[in-house]
């Protein structure tokens, strides 16, 4: 993975970010309101050497109490100590429970000992301290006065008294909360880079350069009023899928070719991933730009242009192709524009051999006499191959792909399909790319008309009624293609 991709999928994805941040500052804060308080009381002891009268002694003397200090806590950790505290503060503990709330550390380079006593009580955290200070001094008086001495070797004296802190030093919010957040952040931070890095699922245009070896031919984000029974074209000019609907009807027409594409077809790798939706929209965005366009439903298994449309059922290309009706009693217009659509027609019993029949070719041939772009919308390519035979004598195919659904080895298998078939991708539609994600591609951007504004004759856009058009403009002026009848059965 590149920095790039990173980034990419960062800027896409940083709601997760966002997210994994908040959860781990809520775990934090959980973590500390529900901890117990932990107060501490502290007080340190000073050893220094008796019978010293001039300062080498005396220096002597400092050496051999900060030599004794190390030993000295080893012998205030022991049991018999701790054992005298808990009797005389009344604490309901075991020896090695009270020496984890205890601890005694020799200050280095110096003869003081340090008594940290922690308890959940500043108060009693204070009477631990004294009680082990006197304690202790007591003890060390009595290990360093030897049979017949006077005076002991070292002299033990209290430099500072028990402190008394109400304030915890346990929980530590403050960095609770930034050690939350930090876990938070990286575990969000996982959660986006390694779906990106080891992810299957097509999620950038760089997926499908690398998979298919051809650009984006436009991106489409995911807006519910794409998918609806009801074309884009009529509704929404703020939306910018319009304009990627635009931006894919230009490229179709130039393709990087000499010749202008007039016969492409619309698939996908699989069922779901939008190919009738974009099929059905762009034949619409052509039309609506004047250019005169007949849009074919060629899935045959499972035909969805006329309901997307509102058109009724009724004669269409299996009726066309076995001769049972003629072309321009089939096809049918749509719309004030310069769209024809010609529906599947009666279902076949075998759709892959009406996919490859002559009857076929010779229909496209007729149509592209008489029309400027032909949109066929064909079934998915996998598992049938019938999307890449009809590929294959069209101009062109355009390969529908879904965000975050298809898969990279999908997509690479539909490439090679249509490469088997020898048929040529013009490109692939990404397709219901999350509107975030959009953004991040810097491709999300609104230009939204003024509302106040009408259309001339001051009409306000609104969808004219399929099913009775004001006129019969784009209809199809050809003759009827007559086929042997009996050259497709139908099912009884």
């Amino acid at each position: 993975m590149t920095l790039t991709n990173a980034l990419q999928a960062v800027r896409s994805r940083w709601l997760l970010l966002v997210a994994g941040l908040l959860v781990g500052l809520a775990a934090a804060a959980a973590v500390s309101w529900t901890a117990v308080p932990v107060y501490t009381s502290s007080t340190r002891l000073f050893l220094g050497a008796t019978g010293t009268t001039d300062s080498a002694e005396g220096y002597a003397s400092s050496l051999f109490s900060e030599q004794r200090a190390q030993s000295y806590v080893r012998v205030l950790e022991g049991d018999r100590l701790s054992r005298r505290v808990i009797d005389e503060v009344g604490l309901d503990l075991t020896p090695s429970e009270f020496a984890a709330r205890v601890t005694v550390r020799a200050v280095p380079k110096t003869a003081i000992l340090e008594v940290t006593a922690a308890d959940g009580s500043p108060e009693r955290a204070q009477k631990i301290a004294d009680s082990f200070g006197r304690h202790a001094i007591e003890e060390l008086t009595a290990l360093e006065t030897t049979t017949g001495a006077v005076d002991p070797a070292v002299h033990v004296t209290t430099l500072d008294g028990a402190s008394f802190d109400p304030q915890p030093v346990s929980p530590n919010v403050a960095r609770n909360l930034a050690f939350g957040g930090l876990l938070g952040l990286l575990a969000g931070l996982l959660g986006v880079l390694l779906p990106a890095r080891f992810g299957r699922a097509v999620t950038s245009r760089a997926d499908i350069r690398d998979g298919t070896g051809r650009e984006v031919l436009g991106t489409l984000v995911d807006d519910p009023r794409l998918h609806r029974d009801v074309p884009l074209v009529d509704l929404h000019a703020d939306s910018p899928n319009r304009e990627a609907l635009r931006a894919i009807g230009r490229s179709v027409r130039h393709a990087g070719r000499d010749t202008r594409p007039r016969v492409v077809v619309v698939t996908s790798t699989v069922r779901g991933e939008g190919s009738s939706t974009v099929a059905v929209n762009l034949a619409a965005t052509l039309a609506r730009a004047g250019t005169r366009t007949l849009l074919i439903d060629a899935d045959l298994r499972c035909p969805g242009v006329t309901r997307y449309l509102g058109l009724t059922e009724g004669l269409g290309l299996t009726d066309v192709l076995s001769g049972r009706a003629p072309l321009e009693e089939a096809a049918r217009p749509w719309g004030e524009g310069a769209l024809t659509v010609l529906s599947a027609g009666s279902v076949p019993l075998d759709p892959s051999a009406l996919h490859d029949s002559p009857a076929l070719r010779t229909l496209v041939g007729m149509l592209t006499d008489s029309r400027d772009v032909v949109i066929i919308d064909a079934p998915a390519l996998a598992p049938a191959a019938d999307a890449a035979v009809l590929a294959a004598e069209a101009d062109g195919c355009i390969v529908v792909t879904r965000y975050g659904a298809t898969r990279r080895e999908q997509l690479a298998d539909a490439v090679a399909v249509l490469a088997r078939e020898q048929a040529e991708l013009l490109g692939v539609v990404l397709n219901r790319v999350p509107e975030r994600t959009a953004r991040s591609w810097r491709y999300r951007h609104l230009y939204p008309a003024d509302p106040d504004r009408t259309a001339p004759g001051g009409t306000t856009g609104r969808r004219p009624d399929p099913t009775n058009p004001p006129h019969r403009a784009g209809r199809a002026t050809t003759s009827p293609l007559t086929v042997p009848p009996g050259a497709f059965p139908e099912r009884s």
